[in-house]
Order: C-alpha cells, then structure tokens, then sequence
C-alpha cells in the first residue's frame, strides 16, 4: 500500500505557501505600539489640571506696602512721557481653578488707561492696577 502522506524529513523541506514580507519599523513605530490606551477621552487632561498647583488665594497688599506703591506709580505717571523702563509683579488669577500664580514682566511704560486702570508695557502687555504687588524703575526711590 502506497501512502500519500509526507514523511517528516518532507515536510521540514517544504516551502512556506505564502510569502513572508515584513518590513522593518522605526522605533518611532515600535513604540507607538506600547502607548497607553487612554479609554476616556480627555481623562489625562482633566487629572492633570486637578494636580496643577496654583496659589492657594490672592494675597492682600499691607497699608504700607499699598501706600508705597501709590508713590511709586505717581512718581512714574509724572514720567510717562520719557517711556521709563519698568518692572512689574502682578497676580494673575487662573481661568480654570481657584488661585493664580505672580506674574513678572519688564518693559518700558508706554501710556496708562485711567478708565481701565491699566498700564500698557513695550510688547503690548497690559497690566491692571489693581492686580499689581510690585513696581520698579531705576530711579525709583523707596
């Protein structure tokens, strides 16, 4: 009896049917693979604004320390014209949580909206008066 079935020593010879391309990945493409799934859109996000860390309130000005920067800024206003060159602190509230962060800009002060109470820096920035903690100029004195 003739058998039809292939020894084994015939089938370890055999070639594969179907061709066998791959081409090789950059390990860019590698690594997307083992990126994490993120199930819930936007989840990442919302846990990591929750951990951002902001100042706990906006901190009160002293009467002093409020005076003091009165003077300052009238001692400056009489100067406006010679566009002085200033450094601002200020308190920016945040728009998303409680708190803020203090802001630091400098910059020459270009002109003073009094409707607004706002003074506008070289660059553009506009800083409100109310929100400032800190004024300096070269000249100033305390």
């Amino acid at each position: 009896m003739k058998s039809s079935a292939l020894t084994d020593e015939a089938l370890v010879n055999l070639e594969y049917p179907f061709p066998f391309i791959r081409r090789n990945l950059t390990r860019e493409q590698r690594a997307t693979q083992f990126k994490p799934f993120d199930a819930l859109e936007g989840y990442s996000e919302a846990v990591n604004e929750t951990f951002r860390e902001t100042a706990t309130e906006e901190p009160e000005l002293d009467d002093d320390t409020a005076q003091k920067l009165t003077r300052r800024f009238s001692f400056l206003l009489d100067r406006i014209s010679s566009h002085p060159q200033i450094s601002v602190i200020w308190f920016e509230p945040d728009r998303t949580k409680s708190g803020g962060s203090f802001k630091q800009a400098q910059g020459r002060l270009l002109k003073y909206d009094s409707n607004s109470r706002r003074i506008t820096l070289s660059g553009g920035q506009q800083i409100s008066l109310c929100t400032m903690f800190g004024i300096n100029c070269d000249f100033l004195e305390d």
